[in-house]
């Protein structure tokens, strides 16, 4: 009786959660579309009075997605609930560092990664990479390989692109062909 008991309060638990990450993807997708609707009439989504969002929901989520990952066997439910935490995420860029949004990103990968989507984590680290390349990079034609790059991002930054590059090139099997890159305050030249 007791076990039965205990396989209807697990079955319930298990119906709740789900209710849960629905109404969080939702919520993401909802918002995303609120910030799309404010960026086409040029400004951001915190900044008008009547759709601020709390990027506090942002540290809910995450903490939802912990709960789950230390109960195992809800990747469905962890990818999801990354998705919307990114979509919130893009919805107030002025609200957060940039390093915080690709933590994020990476978070959407690993979760796609988890749940068979391959294909798709290579594509989000793909975008990461060039997010997070320096803009000395970013700017240039590529045509001249023999010339070093300045690289001003900060350490936070870097870190995002060497993840996003790591896992790209353990999925892939493919090496990552990088520019020659010289950082600011570096006593150290590399001109070769």
């Amino acid at each position: 009786m007791i076990d039965l008991i205990k396989q209807n309060r697990f079955r319930e638990l298990k119906e709740y959660v789900n209710i849960l990450v629905q109404l969080a993807f939702k919520m993401g997708g909802y918002i995303r579309l609120m910030a799309k609707n404010a960026m086409d009439k040029g400004i951001y989504l915190s900044d008008m009075q009547c759709h601020q969002v709390n990027p506090e929901i942002r540290d809910g989520l995450q903490h939802f997605i912990n709960m789950l990952k230390n109960k195992g066997d809800e990747n469905k439910s962890i990818a999801n609930l990354a998705v919307a935490k990114v979509q919130i995420s893009h919805a107030v860029p002025n609200l957060l560092q940039k390093y915080q949004i690709g933590e994020d990103m990476l978070q959407f990968a690993e979760s796609y990664e988890n749940i068979g989507q391959a294909e798709m984590s290579i594509k989000i680290y793909q975008g990461i990479m060039n997010d997070f390349e320096c803009e000395s990079v970013k700017s240039s034609s590529g045509v001249f390989t023999e010339i070093s790059y300045i690289d001003d991002r900060p350490e936070s930054e870097i870190e995002i692109f060497e993840k996003a590059k790591h896992s790209y090139e353990r999925l892939t099997g493919q090496k990552v062909q990088e520019p020659k890159r010289v950082r600011m305050g570096d006593n150290t030249h590399n001109f070769s």
